[in-house]
């Protein structure tokens, strides 16, 4: 009798023994697939993000594109303002010479014609210059509203008054 006494609980202890593995199998294959539907989202996240990142350097890609136009663009600008400010200095420092060189021939006509200045220094009287540019001026005017002649045609020096042939 004890035998079979062991022999039934060893038959409910391999009964109770298969419930609980059919249960823990249960609990896996459940476990599993929360696991499976997770990872799921996670590649599904994981293709949006990697389309969203791709998305993002292309753009990126464009973007520098852009910039290296813009900058070359710019570089051509500042190339030609920089040609351009060498011609204004080129072009200031000629009207600059023909300033000095019509100065000093007003300065030299006037100091010939007037003397020495009270501050001694010839033909510095800028009312002068004035005056006799102003005399100039009107001499020119005149000779050229004056009626055509069959005579030559005399031109008047506008520093000295002169009248040339």
């Amino acid at each position: 009798m004890a035998w079979d006494i062991a022999a039934y609980a060893l038959a409910v202890l391999c009964l109770a023994i298969a419930v609980a593995s059919w249960i823990a199998a249960n609990a896996v294959r459940r476990a599993m697939g929360r696991v499976s539907r997770s990872v799921e989202r996670l590649d599904r996240e994981a293709a949006a993000a990697l389309l969203e990142w791709r998305q993002l350097a292309e753009e990126a890609r464009e973007a520098t594109g852009a910039c290296r136009r813009i900058l070359d663009g710019a570089e051509g600008l500042a190339e030609g303002g920089r040609a351009l400010g060498e011609a204004a200095r080129r072009a200031a420092m000629a009207a600059a010479d023909v300033a000095d060189a019509w100065r000093e021939r007003i300065v030299g006509r006037l100091a010939s014609e007037t003397g020495p200045q009270a501050d001694g220094v010839p033909g510095t009287d800028w009312q002068a210059i004035g005056w006799n540019l102003w005399q100039s001026w009107r001499r020119r005017a005149a000779a050229a509203s004056a009626p055509a002649s069959d005579e030559p045609t005399a031109s008047v020096d506008p520093l000295s008054g002169e009248t040339r042939h």
